[in-house]
């Protein structure tokens, strides 16, 4: 287990890799007092047709939960971090650690979900130097419903959408979610690391978008799947929690991508932000200064963690 400090000092035991099997492929959890879910998800990764390595972020849970994982599990490698990261920058930490150790192929994946014992391995058969894949991904509660089935980034309304239609053979689209991705290592090196401004959503949609402008395609197998336990790592989307951090984030990926956007999805968000907002206020529902504080601090360029303050 290697500790994160505060002021993001990391210490981090090299490995020697030169002969070892597994260094094709690592795979990424972020853990946040999760860890029945990010258990069952490891276990799920161990049953797979790739061997692979797997890196947990313990991103300041109430609990140190990376000793439970390193004692049930010895061969995964642990990171304790002493402040919460954020999305972004909990799997920044994995990331970075898989490129110093020279892994091949890295892989993001939500530990509130299980996979398919072939996903990796099909996602693998399409996974290039200049293409990002990811799965289909289904509600663990709804194994049969569609959860994410490619994505677009909306140019007109300024928002990611999810396809939910299925659909045979491999496609292209623009938005692929943070749930799992899967990159061969030259992209991370050549585009970069996740953006840390945002602390919770949509780092999944300006990665997606940085991805496009470097001419990187974004591909979804169908053919390779994962259940996902929606709402487990990242909490109610009705919380004031999310609406402020997606609120803000939103507003503050279209200011960082004015060219990628038309002029009315700023127009849009502002104006259903606010229709939205109001219609808290008048139902007497506090969730309205989540709306509130995320325009205000989205127009004054506040980043990272912010919530309501």
């Amino acid at each position: 287990m290697l500790i994160v400090k505060t002021n993001l000092e990391k210490r981090y035991v090299m490995l020697d890799l030169e002969n070892n099997k597994e260094s094709e492929l690592v795979v990424i959890l972020v853990n946040y007092n999760g860890l029945s879910d990010t258990i069952e998800c490891i276990r799920s990764i161990k049953q797979s047709s790739v061997k692979s390595k797997i890196v947990v972020v313990d991103n300041a849970s109430k609990q140190n939960e990376s000793l439970a994982i390193n004692e049930l599990f010895p061969d995964v490698q642990t990171f304790r971090s002493e402040q919460n990261l954020g999305f972004a920058g909990g799997n920044n930490v994995g990331i970075k650690w898989a490129l110093e150790n020279k892994f091949k192929y890295i892989a993001l994946l939500n530990n509130d979900t299980i996979i398919e014992r072939n996903m990796f391995e099909k996602l693998l058969q399409h996974a290039a130097r200049d293409c990002a894949v990811a799965p289909f991904m289904y509600y663990y509660s709804s194994p049969q419903k569609i959860w994410f089935g490619g994505g677009e980034v909306n140019k007109i309304k300024g928002n990611p959408e999810h396809f939910d239609k299925e659909k045979d053979g491999c496609f292209r689209c623009s938005f692929l979610t943070g749930c799992c991705f899967l990159m061969h290592r030259d992209i991370w090196e050549s585009i970069g690391l996740l953006d840390e401004l945002y602390f919770m959503y949509h780092e999944d949609t300006d990665y997606s978008i940085r991805l496009i402008q470097n001419g990187i395609s974004l591909m979804v197998v169908p053919e390779a799947k994962l259940y996902h336990k929606v709402g487990k790592s990242s909490g109610d989307r009705q919380s004031a929690f999310s609406i402020y951090y997606n609120t803000r984030n939103r507003i503050l990926i279209l200011r960082k991508y004015k060219s990628f956007f038309y002029p009315t999805a700023y127009i849009f968000t502002l104006m259903s932000r606010t229709m939205r907002m109001l219609m808290l206020a008048l139902k007497g529902r506090s969730e309205w200064k989540a709306f509130y504080s995320g325009m205000r601090d989205a127009l004054k360029g506040m980043t990272g963690i912010s919530w309501l303050n």
